[in-house]
């Protein structure tokens, strides 16, 4: 949240990036191995 405040997103978005983040990281075993570029976390968004 704090880096796409910071990339003038809306709070939507950010939120949305947030999610997406967390899903990723409970998805896999472990916190790092769950964490993805930024490009594959918005990729989320559109399964």
């Amino acid at each position: 949240m704090i880096w796409s405040a910071g990339a003038t997103w809306e709070r939507q978005r950010c939120g949305r990036l947030g999610s997406a983040t967390g899903a990723a990281c409970v998805a896999a075993i472990g916190t790092t191995p769950g964490l993805r570029s930024l490009d594959d976390t918005l990729a989320l968004w559109d399964d």
